[in-house]
Protein backbone atom coordinates (compact mmCIF):
# COMPACT_ATOMS: atom_id res chain seq x y z
CA UNK A 1 0.00 0.00 0.00
CA UNK A 2 2.82 2.42 0.84
CA UNK A 3 4.55 1.70 -2.46
CA UNK A 4 1.29 2.37 -4.30
CA UNK A 5 0.97 5.71 -2.52
CA UNK A 6 4.45 6.75 -3.66
CA UNK A 7 3.62 5.70 -7.25
CA UNK A 8 0.31 7.56 -7.21
CA UNK A 9 2.06 10.74 -6.02
CA UNK A 10 4.72 10.42 -8.71
CA UNK A 11 2.12 10.00 -11.46
CA UNK A 12 -0.11 12.76 -10.16
CA UNK A 13 -3.04 10.47 -9.34
CA UNK A 14 -4.57 12.57 -6.60
CA UNK A 15 -7.77 10.49 -6.33
CA UNK A 16 -5.79 7.29 -5.95
CA UNK A 17 -3.54 9.04 -3.47
CA UNK A 18 -6.50 10.17 -1.35
CA UNK A 19 -8.00 6.69 -1.41
CA UNK A 20 -4.74 5.18 -0.20
CA UNK A 21 -4.39 7.82 2.49
CA UNK A 22 -7.92 6.99 3.63
CA UNK A 23 -6.75 3.38 3.99
CA UNK A 24 -3.98 4.69 6.25
CA UNK A 25 -1.08 4.38 3.85
CA UNK A 26 1.96 5.94 5.57
CA UNK A 27 2.89 9.42 4.32
CA UNK A 28 6.34 8.84 5.87
CA UNK A 29 7.08 5.80 3.69
CA UNK A 30 9.94 6.06 1.19
CA UNK A 31 11.23 4.16 -1.82
CA UNK A 32 14.63 2.58 -2.34
CA UNK A 33 16.21 5.98 -2.87
CA UNK A 34 14.73 7.44 0.28
CA UNK A 35 12.09 9.46 -1.58
CA UNK A 36 8.69 9.99 0.01
CA UNK A 37 5.39 10.49 -1.78
CA UNK A 38 5.67 14.23 -1.07
CA UNK A 39 9.09 14.42 -2.71
CA UNK A 40 7.91 12.64 -5.88
CA UNK A 41 4.79 14.78 -6.14
CA UNK A 42 6.93 17.92 -5.77
CA UNK A 43 9.56 16.64 -8.20
CA UNK A 44 7.00 16.20 -10.98
CA UNK A 45 4.95 19.28 -10.18
CA UNK A 46 1.76 17.60 -9.03
CA UNK A 47 0.53 20.36 -6.75
CA UNK A 48 -2.82 18.72 -5.89
CA UNK A 49 -0.97 15.65 -4.68
CA UNK A 50 1.39 17.87 -2.68
CA UNK A 51 -1.53 19.60 -0.99
CA UNK A 52 -3.27 16.34 -0.21
CA UNK A 53 -0.12 14.94 1.40
CA UNK A 54 0.51 18.12 3.36
CA UNK A 55 -3.04 17.91 4.67
CA UNK A 56 -2.03 14.56 6.12
CA UNK A 57 1.01 16.09 7.80
CA UNK A 58 3.60 14.79 5.34
CA UNK A 59 7.03 15.82 6.64
CA UNK A 60 8.42 18.75 4.65
CA UNK A 61 11.80 18.33 6.34
CA UNK A 62 12.31 14.71 5.29
CA UNK A 63 15.33 14.09 3.05
CA UNK A 64 16.12 11.42 0.47
CA UNK A 65 19.35 9.48 0.04
CA UNK A 66 21.11 12.54 -1.40
CA UNK A 67 19.87 14.85 1.31
CA UNK A 68 17.28 16.58 -0.90
CA UNK A 69 13.95 17.77 0.44
CA UNK A 70 10.63 18.07 -1.36
CA UNK A 71 11.21 21.83 -1.66
CA UNK A 72 14.53 21.27 -3.39
CA UNK A 73 12.89 18.86 -5.84
CA UNK A 74 10.22 21.42 -6.67
CA UNK A 75 12.82 24.19 -7.05
CA UNK A 76 14.93 22.11 -9.43
CA UNK A 77 11.93 21.53 -11.70
CA UNK A 78 10.65 25.09 -11.42
CA UNK A 79 7.29 23.96 -10.05
CA UNK A 80 6.26 27.25 -8.53
CA UNK A 81 2.82 26.10 -7.25
CA UNK A 82 4.47 23.24 -5.38
CA UNK A 83 7.08 25.60 -3.96
CA UNK A 84 4.36 27.91 -2.68
CA UNK A 85 2.36 25.05 -1.19
CA UNK A 86 5.41 23.67 0.61
CA UNK A 87 6.48 27.06 1.95
CA UNK A 88 3.18 27.36 3.76
CA UNK A 89 4.60 24.80 6.18
CA UNK A 90 7.66 25.62 8.27
CA UNK A 91 9.25 27.77 5.55
CA UNK A 92 12.22 29.03 7.57
CA UNK A 93 13.42 25.49 8.23
CA UNK A 94 12.95 24.41 4.61
CA UNK A 95 14.73 27.31 2.93
CA UNK A 96 17.88 26.85 5.01
CA UNK A 97 18.05 23.04 4.68
CA UNK A 98 21.09 21.77 2.74
CA UNK A 99 21.57 18.59 0.73
CA UNK A 100 24.62 16.35 0.55
CA UNK A 101 26.46 18.93 -1.59
CA UNK A 102 25.65 21.78 0.74
CA UNK A 103 23.09 23.31 -1.62
CA UNK A 104 19.87 24.96 -0.54
CA UNK A 105 16.64 25.15 -2.56
CA UNK A 106 17.46 28.72 -3.67
CA UNK A 107 20.69 27.61 -5.31
CA UNK A 108 18.89 24.87 -7.20
CA UNK A 109 16.28 27.31 -8.48
CA UNK A 110 18.95 29.83 -9.49
CA UNK A 111 21.19 27.35 -11.31
CA UNK A 112 18.19 26.11 -13.30
CA UNK A 113 16.87 29.57 -14.12
CA UNK A 114 13.53 29.41 -12.33
CA UNK A 115 13.07 33.07 -11.50
CA UNK A 116 9.56 32.69 -10.01
CA UNK A 117 10.88 30.09 -7.59
CA UNK A 118 13.83 32.32 -6.70
CA UNK A 119 11.56 35.27 -5.95
CA UNK A 120 9.19 33.14 -3.89
CA UNK A 121 11.96 31.55 -1.86
CA UNK A 122 13.46 34.97 -1.14
CA UNK A 123 10.29 35.98 0.65
CA UNK A 124 11.60 33.89 3.54
CA UNK A 125 14.88 34.64 5.32
CA UNK A 126 16.41 36.26 2.23
CA UNK A 127 19.52 37.53 4.01
CA UNK A 128 20.41 34.04 5.20
CA UNK A 129 19.76 32.47 1.82
CA UNK A 130 21.67 34.88 -0.40
CA UNK A 131 24.80 34.62 1.71
CA UNK A 132 24.67 30.83 2.04
CA UNK A 133 27.37 28.85 0.26
CA UNK A 134 27.43 25.24 -0.88
CA UNK A 135 30.21 22.70 -0.36
CA UNK A 136 32.43 24.52 -2.87
CA UNK A 137 31.71 27.97 -1.48
CA UNK A 138 29.40 28.90 -4.36
CA UNK A 139 26.41 31.15 -3.69
CA UNK A 140 23.02 31.24 -5.42
CA UNK A 141 24.10 34.41 -7.24
CA UNK A 142 27.20 32.68 -8.58
CA UNK A 143 25.11 29.74 -9.77
CA UNK A 144 22.72 32.05 -11.57
CA UNK A 145 25.57 34.06 -13.10
CA UNK A 146 27.61 31.11 -14.36
CA UNK A 147 24.53 29.61 -16.01
CA UNK A 148 23.41 32.89 -17.57
CA UNK A 149 20.08 33.28 -15.82
CA UNK A 150 19.80 37.05 -15.73
CA UNK A 151 16.27 37.04 -14.27
CA UNK A 152 17.50 35.06 -11.27
CA UNK A 153 20.55 37.29 -10.94
CA UNK A 154 18.36 40.39 -10.92
CA UNK A 155 16.00 38.90 -8.33
CA UNK A 156 18.89 37.92 -6.08
CA UNK A 157 20.53 41.34 -6.33
CA UNK A 158 17.44 42.90 -4.77
CA UNK A 159 18.77 41.54 -1.46
CA UNK A 160 22.13 42.63 -0.02
CA UNK A 161 23.67 43.22 -3.45
CA UNK A 162 26.93 44.68 -2.16
CA UNK A 163 27.56 41.64 -0.01
CA UNK A 164 26.74 39.24 -2.83
CA UNK A 165 28.78 40.83 -5.61
CA UNK A 166 31.95 40.93 -3.51
CA UNK A 167 31.66 37.35 -2.26
CA UNK A 168 34.23 34.87 -3.59
CA UNK A 169 33.78 31.14 -4.02
CA UNK A 170 35.73 28.45 -2.23
CA UNK A 171 36.83 26.43 -5.27
CA UNK A 172 40.42 27.51 -4.78
CA UNK A 173 40.32 30.19 -7.47
CA UNK A 174 38.37 32.68 -5.36
CA UNK A 175 36.07 33.90 -8.14
CA UNK A 176 33.17 36.32 -7.86
CA UNK A 177 29.79 36.12 -9.58
CA UNK A 178 31.00 38.67 -12.14
CA UNK A 179 34.01 36.50 -12.99
CA UNK A 180 31.78 33.47 -13.48
CA UNK A 181 29.45 35.42 -15.78
CA UNK A 182 32.36 36.90 -17.74
CA UNK A 183 34.24 33.64 -18.29
CA UNK A 184 31.07 31.96 -19.59
CA UNK A 185 30.08 34.89 -21.77
CA UNK A 186 26.79 35.84 -20.15
CA UNK A 187 26.80 39.51 -21.03
CA UNK A 188 23.31 40.22 -19.64
CA UNK A 189 24.40 38.89 -16.27
CA UNK A 190 27.61 40.92 -16.46
CA UNK A 191 25.56 44.04 -17.10
CA UNK A 192 23.15 43.30 -14.26
CA UNK A 193 25.97 42.65 -11.80
CA UNK A 194 27.81 45.84 -12.74
CA UNK A 195 24.81 47.90 -11.65
CA UNK A 196 26.15 47.33 -8.14
CA UNK A 197 29.58 48.44 -6.95
CA UNK A 198 31.06 48.25 -10.45
CA UNK A 199 34.43 49.75 -9.48
CA UNK A 200 34.98 47.16 -6.77
CA UNK A 201 33.97 44.30 -9.05
CA UNK A 202 36.05 45.20 -12.11
CA UNK A 203 39.19 45.70 -10.06
CA UNK A 204 38.83 42.50 -8.04
CA UNK A 205 41.20 39.64 -8.80
CA UNK A 206 40.67 35.97 -8.12
CA UNK A 207 43.09 33.71 -6.25
CA UNK A 208 45.46 33.92 -9.23
CA UNK A 209 45.05 37.66 -9.60
CA UNK A 210 42.88 37.39 -12.72
CA UNK A 211 40.21 40.04 -13.22
CA UNK A 212 36.84 39.55 -14.91
CA UNK A 213 38.29 41.32 -17.97
CA UNK A 214 41.14 38.83 -18.21
CA UNK A 215 38.78 35.88 -17.92
CA UNK A 216 36.44 37.26 -20.60
CA UNK A 217 39.39 38.02 -22.90
CA UNK A 218 40.85 34.54 -22.47
CA UNK A 219 37.55 32.84 -23.25
CA UNK A 220 36.88 35.14 -26.19
CA UNK A 221 33.63 36.74 -25.09
CA UNK A 222 33.97 40.08 -26.80
CA UNK A 223 30.58 41.44 -25.66
CA UNK A 224 31.60 40.91 -22.04
CA UNK A 225 34.97 42.54 -22.72
CA UNK A 226 33.25 45.61 -24.15
CA UNK A 227 30.83 45.95 -21.22
CA UNK A 228 33.66 45.60 -18.71
CA UNK A 229 35.71 48.23 -20.52
CA UNK A 230 32.74 50.60 -20.46
CA UNK A 231 32.83 50.23 -16.69
CA UNK A 232 36.51 51.18 -16.61
CA UNK A 233 38.05 47.74 -16.26
CA UNK A 234 41.81 48.36 -16.34
CA UNK A 235 43.68 47.06 -19.39
CA UNK A 236 46.92 47.62 -17.47
CA UNK A 237 46.00 45.26 -14.62
CA UNK A 238 48.22 42.19 -14.23
CA UNK A 239 47.56 38.84 -12.63
CA UNK A 240 49.82 36.94 -10.26
CA UNK A 241 52.14 35.99 -13.12
CA UNK A 242 52.27 39.45 -14.61
CA UNK A 243 49.89 38.73 -17.47
CA UNK A 244 47.51 41.37 -18.82
CA UNK A 245 44.11 40.94 -20.48
CA UNK A 246 45.82 41.50 -23.85
CA UNK A 247 48.17 38.60 -23.18
CA UNK A 248 45.26 36.38 -22.22
CA UNK A 249 43.39 37.33 -25.42
CA UNK A 250 46.48 36.77 -27.57
CA UNK A 251 47.13 33.44 -25.88
CA UNK A 252 43.62 32.27 -26.76
CA UNK A 253 43.64 33.80 -30.24
CA UNK A 254 40.56 35.96 -29.74
CA UNK A 255 41.28 38.54 -32.42
CA UNK A 256 38.20 40.65 -31.60
CA UNK A 257 39.33 40.90 -27.99
CA UNK A 258 42.88 41.73 -29.07
CA UNK A 259 41.66 44.46 -31.40
CA UNK A 260 39.31 45.94 -28.78
CA UNK A 261 41.93 45.95 -26.04
CA UNK A 262 44.43 47.61 -28.38
CA UNK A 263 41.84 50.29 -29.12
CA UNK A 264 41.79 50.94 -25.37
CA UNK A 265 45.57 51.45 -25.31
CA UNK A 266 46.59 48.04 -24.00
CA UNK A 267 50.40 47.95 -23.90
CA UNK A 268 51.82 45.65 -26.59
CA UNK A 269 55.30 45.85 -25.09
CA UNK A 270 54.26 44.71 -21.61
CA UNK A 271 55.90 41.46 -20.52
CA UNK A 272 54.81 38.91 -17.93
CA UNK A 273 56.91 37.39 -15.17
CA UNK A 274 58.77 35.25 -17.71
CA UNK A 275 59.41 38.19 -19.96
CA UNK A 276 56.83 37.08 -22.53
CA UNK A 277 54.73 39.56 -24.46
CA UNK A 278 51.30 39.19 -26.04
CA UNK A 279 53.02 38.73 -29.42
CA UNK A 280 55.10 35.84 -28.11
CA UNK A 281 51.99 34.15 -26.74
CA UNK A 282 50.11 34.53 -30.02
CA UNK A 283 53.13 33.22 -31.95
CA UNK A 284 53.55 30.19 -29.72
CA UNK A 285 49.89 29.21 -30.23
CA UNK A 286 49.64 29.96 -33.93
CA UNK A 287 47.23 32.88 -33.86
CA UNK A 288 48.26 34.71 -37.00
CA UNK A 289 45.29 37.13 -37.05
CA UNK A 290 46.13 38.29 -33.54
CA UNK A 291 49.75 38.75 -34.60
CA UNK A 292 48.67 40.92 -37.51
CA UNK A 293 46.77 43.28 -35.20
CA UNK A 294 49.52 43.34 -32.60
CA UNK A 295 52.15 44.19 -35.21
CA UNK A 296 50.19 47.29 -36.20
CA UNK A 297 51.60 48.77 -32.98
CA UNK A 298 55.36 49.19 -32.44
CA UNK A 299 56.22 46.18 -34.59
CA UNK A 300 59.99 46.75 -34.53
CA UNK A 301 60.00 46.81 -30.73
CA UNK A 302 57.84 43.70 -30.45
CA UNK A 303 59.69 41.47 -32.92
CA UNK A 304 63.04 42.16 -31.28
CA UNK A 305 61.83 41.68 -27.71
CA UNK A 306 63.17 38.62 -25.87
CA UNK A 307 61.81 36.67 -22.92
CA UNK A 308 63.70 35.28 -19.94
CA UNK A 309 65.27 32.62 -22.18
CA UNK A 310 66.15 35.26 -24.76
CA UNK A 311 63.64 33.77 -27.16
CA UNK A 312 61.86 36.01 -29.66
CA UNK A 313 58.33 35.65 -31.00
CA UNK A 314 59.80 34.31 -34.25
CA UNK A 315 61.64 31.55 -32.41
CA UNK A 316 58.48 30.56 -30.54
CA UNK A 317 56.49 30.39 -33.78
CA UNK A 318 59.26 28.44 -35.53
CA UNK A 319 59.72 25.84 -32.78
CA UNK A 320 55.96 25.12 -32.71
CA UNK A 321 55.59 25.00 -36.48
CA UNK A 322 53.24 27.91 -37.09
CA UNK A 323 54.42 28.95 -40.55
CA UNK A 324 51.68 31.56 -40.97
CA UNK A 325 52.95 33.32 -37.87
CA UNK A 326 56.54 33.04 -39.07
CA UNK A 327 55.56 34.68 -42.34
CA UNK A 328 53.64 37.48 -40.60
CA UNK A 329 56.54 38.19 -38.24
CA UNK A 330 59.10 38.28 -41.05
CA UNK A 331 57.29 41.22 -42.61
CA UNK A 332 59.19 43.32 -40.06
CA UNK A 333 62.95 43.64 -39.48
CA UNK A 334 63.83 40.37 -41.19
CA UNK A 335 67.60 40.47 -40.80
CA UNK A 336 67.44 41.23 -37.08
CA UNK A 337 64.98 38.42 -36.47
CA UNK A 338 66.63 35.63 -38.47
CA UNK A 339 70.05 36.36 -36.97
CA UNK A 340 68.87 36.69 -33.37
CA UNK A 341 70.00 33.97 -30.96
CA UNK A 342 68.49 32.85 -27.68
CA UNK A 343 70.24 31.96 -24.44
CA UNK A 344 71.42 28.68 -25.96
CA UNK A 345 72.73 30.41 -29.04
CA UNK A 346 69.96 29.02 -31.22
CA UNK A 347 68.40 30.91 -34.12
CA UNK A 348 64.83 30.53 -35.31
CA UNK A 349 66.11 28.26 -38.10
CA UNK A 350 67.90 26.00 -35.64
CA UNK A 351 64.72 25.74 -33.58
CA UNK A 352 62.58 24.96 -36.62
CA UNK A 353 65.05 22.33 -37.83
CA UNK A 354 65.50 20.67 -34.45
CA UNK A 355 61.73 20.27 -34.04
CA UNK A 356 61.13 19.11 -37.61
CA UNK A 357 59.10 22.11 -38.80
CA UNK A 358 59.76 21.78 -42.52
CA UNK A 359 57.45 24.60 -43.69
CA UNK A 360 59.01 27.00 -41.21
CA UNK A 361 62.50 25.95 -42.37
CA UNK A 362 61.50 26.70 -45.98
CA UNK A 363 60.16 30.14 -45.05
CA UNK A 364 63.20 31.06 -42.97
CA UNK A 365 65.61 29.94 -45.69
CA UNK A 366 63.68 32.08 -48.18
CA UNK A 367 64.45 35.02 -45.88
CA UNK A 368 68.19 34.31 -45.86
CA UNK A 369 68.42 32.55 -42.52
CA UNK A 370 72.02 31.40 -42.00
CA UNK A 371 72.32 27.65 -42.61
CA UNK A 372 75.80 27.45 -41.08
CA UNK A 373 74.90 29.13 -37.78
CA UNK A 374 75.89 27.10 -34.70
CA UNK A 375 74.50 27.14 -31.19
CA UNK A 376 76.54 27.18 -27.98
CA UNK A 377 77.07 23.45 -28.15
CA UNK A 378 78.40 23.69 -31.69
CA UNK A 379 75.33 22.21 -33.34
CA UNK A 380 74.00 23.44 -36.67
CA UNK A 381 70.42 23.28 -37.86
CA UNK A 382 71.46 20.35 -40.07
CA UNK A 383 73.01 18.34 -37.23
CA UNK A 384 69.93 18.79 -35.02
CA UNK A 385 67.62 17.83 -37.89
CA UNK A 386 69.66 14.63 -38.35
CA UNK A 387 69.55 13.82 -34.65
CA UNK A 388 65.79 14.20 -34.79
CA UNK A 389 65.50 12.14 -38.02
CA UNK A 390 63.58 14.98 -39.67
CA UNK A 391 64.18 13.82 -43.25
CA UNK A 392 62.32 16.55 -45.15
CA UNK A 393 64.16 19.20 -43.13
CA UNK A 394 67.48 17.49 -43.85
CA UNK A 395 66.75 17.66 -47.58
CA UNK A 396 65.83 21.33 -47.44
CA UNK A 397 68.99 22.22 -45.53
CA UNK A 398 71.18 20.22 -47.90
CA UNK A 399 69.67 22.02 -50.87
CA UNK A 400 70.41 25.28 -49.08
CA UNK A 401 74.09 24.33 -48.83
CA UNK A 402 74.35 22.74 -45.38
CA UNK A 403 77.79 21.24 -44.79
CA UNK A 404 77.43 17.46 -44.58
CA UNK A 405 81.10 16.61 -44.87
CA UNK A 406 81.30 15.83 -48.60
CA UNK A 407 84.24 17.19 -50.63
CA UNK A 408 83.32 19.99 -53.02
CA UNK A 409 83.86 17.77 -56.11
CA UNK A 410 81.04 15.46 -54.96
CA UNK A 411 78.35 17.89 -56.13
CA UNK A 412 76.48 15.38 -58.30
CA UNK A 413 76.48 12.81 -55.54
CA UNK A 414 75.37 15.41 -53.02
CA UNK A 415 72.37 16.24 -55.20
CA UNK A 416 71.52 12.56 -55.51
CA UNK A 417 71.73 12.07 -51.74
CA UNK A 418 69.62 15.16 -51.19
CA UNK A 419 66.90 13.75 -53.42
CA UNK A 420 67.04 10.43 -51.61
CA UNK A 421 67.33 11.57 -48.02
CA UNK A 422 63.58 11.92 -47.58
CA UNK A 423 63.22 8.18 -48.20
CA UNK A 424 66.18 6.63 -46.33
CA UNK A 425 66.96 6.40 -42.63
CA UNK A 426 69.62 8.91 -41.59
CA UNK A 427 71.53 7.71 -38.49
CA UNK A 428 73.20 9.97 -35.96
CA UNK A 429 76.71 9.73 -37.52
CA UNK A 430 75.47 11.26 -40.74
CA UNK A 431 78.74 12.73 -42.04
CA UNK A 432 80.64 9.45 -42.05
CA UNK A 433 77.71 7.45 -43.43
CA UNK A 434 76.90 9.97 -46.16
CA UNK A 435 80.54 10.16 -47.28
CA UNK A 436 80.82 6.35 -47.40
CA UNK A 437 77.55 6.16 -49.34
CA UNK A 438 78.77 8.81 -51.75
CA UNK A 439 82.01 6.95 -52.37
CA UNK A 440 80.17 3.71 -53.11
CA UNK A 441 77.79 5.56 -55.39
CA UNK A 442 80.72 7.04 -57.38
CA UNK A 443 82.34 3.64 -57.75
CA UNK A 444 79.07 2.18 -58.98
CA UNK A 445 78.66 4.98 -61.54
CA UNK A 446 82.27 4.48 -62.80
CA UNK A 447 81.94 0.73 -63.31
CA UNK A 448 78.53 0.95 -64.93
CA UNK A 449 75.62 -1.40 -64.50
CA UNK A 450 76.43 -4.96 -63.40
Amino acid sequence: MNARLILAAGFGDVDGERALLAQEAAVTASDGEGRTALMLAAMYGHVDCVRALLAQNAAVTAVDGEGETALMSAAIGGHIDCVRALLAHNAEVQVTAVDGEGEIALMKAAMNGHVDCVATLLAHDAEVQVTAVDGEGITALMWGAMNGHVGCVTALLAHDAKVQVTAVDGTGDGETALMWAAMYGHVDCVTALLAHDAEVQVTAGDGKGRTALMLAANTGYIDCVRVLLKHDAAVTAVDGRGRTALMWAADAGCVDCVRTLLAHDAAVTAADGKGRTALMRAARNGHVDSITHLLAHDAEVQVTAVDGRRETALMRAAMTGHVGCVTALLAHDVEVQVTAVDGEGRTALIWAASTGRADCVTTLLAHDAEVAAVDREGSTAFRLAVLGSHKSVIAKLMRAGADIGLPAEYTVVRDMITDMCEFIDIPERVNEIVVAFAQRALQARASGPP
